[in-house]
């Protein structure tokens, strides 16, 4: 699994990643600890490509929201990216095996309840 937050400096590098991202990883560690998975984000893995830099979503939730700057991706820095991501988006990106091991969706619910902690957002059933 690789955990992002969305974040970017302006040249398109990958920075470390927000608190909200190390805390769902730590959350997420204690909950399956006893299956055979590994969590990376940002910053144990600074390599990988799914940093959620070019997610809109992520983007627009970090403060982005001019119309002309959402989209603008470009990698020779003169686009805009998520400087000081604001910990209100995490993206999870999850192998097949992942996505298919059905004791994990209770077990990611959980984390991020726990990283979250809203609980007016929670299932009462």
């Amino acid at each position: 699994m690789f955990v992002a937050d969305g974040a970017a400096n302006t040249k398109g590098d990958r920075q470390n990643p927000s608190t909200i991202v190390e805390k769902f990883k730590e959350n997420l560690e204690l909950k399956i600890s006893m299956l055979d998975y590994s969590i990376d984000p940002v910053k144990s893995n600074s390599d990988c490509k799914l940093g959620a830099t070019q997610n809109i979503q992520a983007r627009f939730l970090n403060g982005i929201t001019e119309k002309n700057d959402i989209c603008n991706f470009k990698t020779d820095g003169t686009g805009k990216f998520t400087e000081n991501p604001n910990g209100t988006f995490l993206q999870i990106e999850q192998s097949l095996k992942v996505r298919e091991d059905e004791r994990l969706r209770k077990l990611f619910g959980d984390a991020i309840r726990n990283t979250f902690n809203y609980p007016e957002y929670y299932r009462t059933d």
